[in-house]
């Protein structure tokens, strides 16, 4: 993702100029609009990356939108603030879900892996921030690309129980996205894949049985389908000898039932 973000400074005016651009192409649709995400790959929290006067304008004219229920804010946790999350509450009048990358448990896979500078016990230390708000939470399934089909569900699964246990303690609505990891091309995960002998991306049909196994569980789980373009179909679940247009199908429906069932809440 960082290979798309840009290197420079966007303005006030520019975030504001994109809003009203992206309002004025579903205009006529608004009135069935009931979740809207705000996210710049990165953490609009972040004042350093995404101007606070924008992100609070923003959220003013969500209040217009009567039929919207949930606002979505992606960021990371050490970003969030109660206060700021309060003010944006009150501002919007709307229901608050942080959208973060969680990743791993894997504290070795964390650091080693995917170079992530968060150590679990800062991503505790940071959730108790998000008192009144609900938590949906990236999952990779086989984010160490050296992991076989059994050690990739194992880890995945693990990560996901690690989540539901912390949140459950502090009381926070959690949602996990489970996404099936691809290989980027030009990057240190392609560099790495390719030096592993037989290197094989995730079985969707294994993602799948994860997330429908974690979902009898009554823990909402949709799933990750896009490679964001950065990456060929091989080095995607769609190289697998599992993969078929059927499940995917099955994919899009289990993802609308969650969608559905958010709407009810």
């Amino acid at each position: 993702m960082p290979f798309k973000s840009s290197r420079e400074w966007i303005t006030e005016e520019d975030v504001l100029a994109q809003f009203r651009y992206v309002i004025d192409e579903v205009k006529d649709g608004l009135g069935v609009i009931e979740r809207i995400t705000i996210a710049n790959e990165g953490s609009v929290l972040d004042e350093t990356t995404y101007p606070a006067t924008a992100l609070t304008q923003i959220i003013a004219a969500t209040r217009l939108q009567s039929r919207v229920r949930k606002l979505v804010l992606e960021t990371r946790l050490e970003f969030v603030r109660a206060e700021r999350l309060q003010e944006i509450r009150e501002i919007s009048g709307k229901r608050l879900d942080l959208l973060t990358g969680f990743e791993t448990h894997n504290p070795d896979i964390r650091e080693r892996v995917l170079g992530k500078r968060e150590p679990l016990e800062v991503f505790e230390t940071c959730l108790v921030s998000t008192t009144d708000a609900e938590l949906t939470t990236y999952v990779l399934f086989k984010p160490d690309p050296a992991m076989n089909d059994d050690q990739a569900w194992e880890e995945a699964e693990a990560s996901i129980d690690y989540l539901q246990q912390a949140c459950r303690q502090r009381a926070i609505p959690l949602t996990i996205r489970l996404d099936p990891m691809y290989v980027a091309k030009g990057t240190a995960r392609a560099r790495r894949a390719s030096t592993i002998e037989n290197y094989q991306p995730p079985r969707l049909s294994d993602v799948i049985s994860l997330a429908e196994k974690k979902r009898a569980e009554s823990l909402p789980v949709y799933l990750g389908l896009t490679s964001e373009g950065l990456s060929d179909q091989q080095d995607t679940y769609r190289g697998r000898e599992d993969f078929t247009t059927t499940l995917l199908k099955q994919v899009i429906i289990m993802n609308g039932d969650h969608t559905a069932t958010h709407h009810m809440q």
